[in-house]
């Protein structure tokens, strides 16, 4: 594929449409597979913003690693034959709201945390830290 091939369509489309019927159903499934882990994130967050206040930072934080665990079971606990996929959907939207729990509270737990000398450092060290574990766990899921 050269460059002019590129810049007239986009990369995802012209992808799709080479491939057969059953690989493109194969990716659409697999894109919603990732895209409900969103959701849930989003889910997560806007409780977190509701709901934070009131239990407090620590506690949200608990509760959205107790849910990143849930989640993590219910998906490690389906297997074929037995409702799977469903099992591996709700296991993706449970842990993400979990996600959306922890990414909504921690920075602000943080801020009230830390010295306002190191605020600045360690709220960009923690978003850091989560992008830099993303991109490790999406190369080692990609290999």
């Amino acid at each position: 594929m050269s460059m002019p091939e590129l810049s007239k369509e986009p990369l995802l489309v012209s992808t799709l449409e080479r491939l057969s019927a059953r690989q493109r159903i194969l990716t659409r499934n697999l894109l919603r597979e990732i895209a409900v882990y969103e959701v849930g994130a989003f889910a997560g967050a806007i409780m977190s913003f509701f709901v934070g206040d009131r239990l407090g930072r620590l506690k949200m934080m608990w509760i959205g690693a107790i849910w990143m665990i849930v989640g993590t079971v219910i998906g490690v606990t389906a297997f074929k034959g037995h409702f799977a996929f469903g099992q591996f959907i709700i296991a993706r939207v449970v842990s993400g709201v979990g996600t959306g729990f922890l990414t909504a509270t921690i920075p602000s737990w943080v801020a009230e945390c830390s010295k306002a000398k190191n605020r600045g450092f360690l709220i960009c060290s923690e978003a850091s830290t989560v992008a830099v574990g993303t991109v490790i766990a999406y190369w080692i899921n990609y290999g």
